[in-house]
């Protein structure tokens, strides 16, 4: 095709002559999805691995909910960039159209961000025992990032070309506003009931201080990518410019892997406060007695001894004793917890 005989409507124009921006944006946009789908589909096994037979039906439910949608959104990718490079090379128009599985990008992105909001909105209702007033926002938010990728996939499967593009753009703002918003509630909630939450006693604070760490860690890339995905949307997209389409794909691979991570790091986080290990009278050849502390039991093993097996004694815990009078500090507990590890981790079964 001779592009410079040929007219073609500004927008198309725009494709022709910045393919970088548009095709290109599309190409890396699906390579980093099927990358980030090995992630979800290899951090799944290791879930599976780890909390298979002692997670409740719910949080495997939303991993396996999650792990599907995944796939096919994957699948979908492919299918959309075949169409578009591959079927429609050379043939501007083609490639610039909207097949059926491309319109509904929107819906199947809304639904799996809405899927990991789901179990992070549990989590969080999980550590504060309900969520009270907090319902009203979140619920807000929840359903206008919902509502606003559902109306944008009616008016998709009205558009014929990309040239139609500016009808919806006020639709997309509020889809992408409700999901990025309902992120920044649940994040910003949970850090501040874990903040508020200290105790003043080393263990607890200690396992508070790294699930602050981990609600951030785990939002911040999530968070990212779905305001880059706003501001090219909002800033380049007039133009024909598909900058967005990048951060569109990854940011729903995004949330998988926060809940995943979030999901698989549940044992470190309690194995760090949860047992000790000491060597006592060590000789010169490095063999002693080694005590580990698990919990409530102490185990003693002769490390001088080839082949001993542990001797395991179990301690009464501070929890039989009562301390309703007095403040746990006066009851000669250096480290008892008002809030347990699961009620802290919102791990409680489920």
């Amino acid at each position: 095709m001779d592009n410079s005989t040929t007219a073609f409507p500004p927008q198309i124009q725009f494709i022709v002559d910045n393919p970088d921006k548009t095709f290109g944006t599309w190409l890396c946009g699906g390579i980093a999805d099927f990358i980030l789908t090995g992630a979800v589909i290899s951090m799944t096994a290791e879930y599976w691995v780890k909390y298979g037979k002692t997670d409740g039906h719910l949080y495997k439910g939303l991993v396996w909910t999650s792990l599907a949608c995944n796939i096919l959104k994957t699948i979908q990718t492919a299918a959309i960039l075949w169409h578009k490079l591959v079927v429609g090379f050379g043939d501007y128009y083609a490639a610039a159209a909207s097949p059926w599985y491309s319109t509904i990008v929107p819906l199947t992105s809304g639904e799996k961000d809405n899927t990991v909001a789901v179990f992070f909105a549990l989590r969080l209702y999980r550590m504060m025992g309900g969520l009270r007033l907090l319902l009203i926002p979140l619920v807000a938010t929840l359903a206008m990032g919902l509502a606003g990728n559902i109306a944008l996939t009616v008016q998709a499967y009205q558009l014929s070309s990309i040239e139609s593009l500016a009808m919806f753009n006020k639709t997309c703002i509020v889809a992408l506003v409700g999901v990025m918003s309902a992120d920044i509630v649940i994040s910003a909630s949970s850090s501040y009931y874990l903040w508020t939450s200290k105790t003043g006693f080393k263990r607890t604070d200690s396992l508070i201080a790294r699930l602050l760490h981990l609600t951030w860690i785990t939002a911040l890339l999530p968070m990212i990518s779905a305001l880059l995905n706003l501001v090219t949307y909002v800033k380049l997209s007039p133009s024909g410019d598909s900058t967005f389409i990048a951060f569109n794909l990854i940011s729903p691979k995004l949330y998988s892997v926060a809940m995943l991570y979030t999901l698989n790091t549940r044992q470190s986080l309690l194995s760090n406060e949860s047992s000790y290990a000491l060597n006592s009278r060590t000789d010169r050849h490095g063999a002693g007695v080694n005590v580990t502390v698990q919990r409530d039991t102490v185990q003693f093993t002769d490390g001088r001894a080839p082949g001993s097996a542990p001797t395991a004694v179990k301690f009464a815990s501070h929890n039989n004793f009562d301390t309703s009078s007095d403040s746990p500090r006066k009851n000669g507990f250096g480290d008892s917890d008002t809030l347990s590890d699961k009620h802290v981790l919102g791990d409680e079964e489920v």
